[in-house]
């Protein structure tokens, strides 16, 4: 069985460490979708394959057109396509998928908390606590033969009636330290172009994302309140 990964990637160069360091131990192959990181990023990934979109971050509509189709003419077995702060996780990764043969397999989504960014050199998998996350369940590993078509970044159409459900759990890394969320949302924010969604939000994209605009003292409220209602999730 071969598996070949790929991600979107914007000044990622935080998170990236931990990211190499789980998926180099389960794929074969990586490939990075790169919307003109100005940081680290691509010195981290120089190794892979990279895809230079010449979009912004916030060009939506042709990013998704992008995660539709770049995978379609795989001649490998399963892909995967987690988002840059998304770990997939089963206990033998690899060599469950490899048993448990499926065309599409629904993962069971965990928002994980920690009150500190983890240091580098340690295992992202450290990180225990998280709490359900059910609108966050996704479709994001899949043989490329099968019929699937990404209705967004969480849903998809298909035919299909061979779907494995929720036995991998989906980690979502974004609740790592109130300076880190702070320091993701001034990027999204500056990233934002003027007028963007002018047509249905009269050019504020902060109205739609009021989460990009919290404190630093906001996002440890909401850490603190995570962390009292999170389960051990690994």
């Amino acid at each position: 069985m071969k598996i070949e990964l790929y991600t979107f990637t914007y000044n990622d160069e935080d998170f990236l460490p931990f990211f190499l360091q789980y998926y180099s131990l389960i794929v074969d192959r990586m490939t990075f979708i790169d919307s003109g990181s100005t940081d680290r990023t691509l010195e981290l990934i120089k190794d892979h394959e990279v895809v230079q979109t010449g979009l912004t971050w916030w060009d939506w509509d042709n990013l998704h057109s992008i995660r539709d189709s770049i995978w379609r003419d795989s001649e490998f077995d399963l892909i995967f396509f987690p988002d840059l702060d998304e770990i997939f996780y089963k206990e033998n990764l690899r060599q469950w998928l490899d048993g448990h043969r499926s065309a599409i397999y629904k993962m069971k989504g965990y928002q994980m908390v920690s009150r500190e960014f983890p240091e580098l050199e340690t295992n992202i998998l450290d990180i225990k606590r998280g709490c359900p996350l059910p609108l966050h369940d996704k479709y994001t590993i899949f043989n490329p033969k099968a019929d699937l078509k990404f209705v967004d970044a969480h849903n998809i159409a298909t035919t299909s009636r061979n779907i494995n459900m929720l036995e991998i759990k989906l980690l979502h890394y974004k609740y790592l330290g109130a300076d880190n969320m702070v320091r993701r949302a001034n990027l999204i924010i500056d990233r934002v172009p003027r007028g963007s969604f002018s047509k249905n939000i009269d050019g504020n994209i902060l109205v739609k994302f009021p989460a990009f605009i919290k404190t630093k003292r906001e996002y440890q409220i909401e850490i603190e309140e995570m962390l009292e209602k999170s389960i051990a999730v690994i």
